[in-house]
């Protein structure tokens, strides 16, 4: 772990494309995080008849947004109807990682209401600026500060009503738990929906559509260099594995993946994203193999093209570090695709370890771990 320390960034550092990083630069924290709960995981694994045991480490650096790709913009919604519950449209599509209910509780944030009173709607580009793609694990970082910005703008209506109900500044009012509150006086209460009636017929608006768009990059496509992303998210995993000898068959005994991703926003949508994108990295890395003949694909379907399935979980425990993104809503930075090169690699690490043989590419199949195993106790050579 000590040459990832040496050569882990840190704020003021430049990446390869000489991107200097001033802030939200958290992979150090990740590694310490990822060894220290390596080492309470630390058992009595030495190699035996049967298995051999295995561990890896692998750290890694993805960039958020479009970066060089192109603007990356996405419009969002945000109204209040006047019992007090708001309604949340955005123009990325939900595509089964949760950001409907990360916008929702963005929104809940802002306007101080609980979660159940938020509603955010399938994607409706009628309504919606169209956002692009669902890709580069924007949406809570482009998508959130949409969100967020048209969330403070009907925040700020409903402050200005609510300081005309008690007769006060605006300043000296707070939303939250549904209603609207005197700072110097948390008994002095108006209910939001109260607020939200009187803005309505008093004209102040509360629906607002806004519009992020993710600082521009600076990127020489001749050169490769300059600034690409407008965040990063780091992480550092650790995977410790036995193998049969006689199948080359890969138990993954436990797996640790610890990431920076500015703010966590929503605990268990964080920990099932990791989870998830590390189980596409263990495909990635051991199952997933076109199989080619002639120039043509053999397994063509998913009999015998092998994807990862709920039997395949990962015993994975989430560590997250927060180094606040100055680009996304309260500091978070997406996590979406981030954990898939980390497992994959970790994955291949902790199997060259077990077998004593360095794999160069993936994925790293039974076959190919059996086929190593033999070729080494051919030549004679004892594993470790």
């Amino acid at each position: 772990m000590e040459i990832r320390r040496k050569n882990a960034l840190k704020p003021g550092d430049a990446t390869a494309t000489s991107q200097v990083l001033n802030e939200s630069v958290g992979i150090l924290q990740t590694i310490d995080a990822a060894e220290k709960a390596a080492l309470k995981k630390a058992g009595e694994n030495k190699n035996d008849s049967r298995y051999l045991y295995g561990s890896g480490y692998a750290s890694i650096i993805q960039g958020i947004s479009n970066g060089a790709e192109g603007i990356d913009v996405v419009g969002a919604s945000v109204q209040m109807s006047q019992d007090g519950s708001v309604l949340v449209g955005t123009g990325l599509t939900e595509l089964g990682q949760g950001s409907r209910t990360v916008f929702a509780q963005i929104a809940a944030e802002v306007l101080g209401v609980p979660l159940e009173r938020v509603t955010a709607r399938l994607v409706d580009t009628d309504s919606v600026h169209d956002s692009g793609a669902t890709v580069a694990s924007r949406a809570t970082t482009t998508g959130g500060m949409a969100v967020l910005k048209a969330a403070t703008e009907v925040k700020d209506s409903l402050l200005q009503m609510a300081a005309l109900m008690f007769k006060t500044e605006k300043e000296n009012i707070i939303l939250k738990e549904g209603f609207a509150v005197l700072v110097f006086d948390d008994s002095a209460r108006i209910p939001i929906a109260d607020v939200a009636t009187a803005a309505y017929w008093t004209g102040f608006p509360l629906m607002n559509m806004a519009f992020s768009r993710a600082p521009d990059a600076n990127y020489d496509h001749d050169t490769h260099q300059g600034t690409i992303y407008n965040a990063y998210n780091f992480g550092t995993h650790y995977m410790n594995i036995r193998v049969e000898k006689s199948t080359g068959r890969v138990e993954v005994l436990n797996h640790t993946a610890a990431h920076d991703v500015g703010k966590v926003i929503n605990p268990l949508g964080l920990t099932g994203q990791v989870e998830g994108a590390s189980l596409i990295g263990f495909g990635l890395a051991h199952m997933e193999k076109i199989e080619y003949r002639g120039g043509h694909i053999m397994n063509a379907n998913l009999a015998d093209y092998a994807v990862p399935t709920v039997m395949d979980r990962l015993p994975t425990e989430v560590i997250s570090v927060e180094e606040a993104n100055p680009n996304g809503p309260f500091g978070a930075k997406g996590i979406g695709e981030p954990p898939v090169a980390g497992a994959a690699a970790s994955f291949a690490n902790a199997v060259s370890d077990a077998v004593g043989f360095r794999f160069r590419k993936i994925p790293i199949t039974r076959e190919d771990i059996l086929t190593a195993i033999r070729e080494k106790a051919e030549k004679g050579e004892q594993h470790d």
